[in-house]
């Protein structure tokens, strides 16, 4: 029995640490390659997508995905356009709960961090919810301190979704309006 517990343990180790390497990679990638991923809007739905999901899972370091949600919403259909960012920044977020989940304090002991550890503790999925909902740059703080304190996954998600979506959708529109003022002078 004591074998079985030692190798689930260093299973799990090792899969955090698989885990942890991962986001690096993906977040070394994304700024490397971060001049490409602007060409992604070529790509329509998908293109917004991507660029949101790989955005989003960048930890700490901003990509200003919200910009193919305003250029894409005066191009597209922007409900369409805000369903497909909020997704995409919604399931790119997952790399700071994670990171947060593998008990790797990125953060250490920030005055922001414990703040929002603390909402999190308190509200939980509500605070999930607002910071997702508001353009600011606790989001990042938000994931890892949800991972942290053991929110389960499936909360984090889902209230990140709704408030990312409803974010990108809220944006579309406000481009698709700028466009369309625009056009009309």
């Amino acid at each position: 029995m004591k074998t079985l517990i030692k190798k689930t343990k260093k299973h799990n180790k090792l899969i955090k640490f698989a885990g942890l390497i991962l986001i690096l990679l993906l977040s070394g990638l994304v700024l490397r390659y971060a001049e490409q991923l602007k060409n992604l809007e070529n790509y329509g739905y998908a293109g917004i997508f991507l660029i949101n999901l790989l955005g989003s899972a960048t930890i700490i370091f901003p990509v200003p995905a919200l910009v193919t949600a305003f250029v894409g919403g005066a191009i597209f259909n922007p409900l369409m356009v805000g369903i497909a960012g909020g997704v995409g920044a919604a399931l790119g977020e997952s790399t700071g709960y994670f990171v947060g989940h593998t008990g790797q304090a990125v953060i250490g002991n920030h005055k922001k961090y414990e703040k929002v550890k603390r909402w999190i503790q308190k509200h939980g999925s509500v605070t999930i919810f607002f910071l997702a909902l508001i353009p600011n740059p606790l989001f990042d703080i938000a994931g890892i301190a949800s991972g942290m304190s053991g929110l389960p996954y499936y909360q984090f998600l889902t209230y990140t979704l709704l408030g990312k979506t409803l974010r990108y959708i809220a944006i579309s529109y406000l481009g698709a309006g700028s466009f369309n003022l625009i056009n009309g002078f």
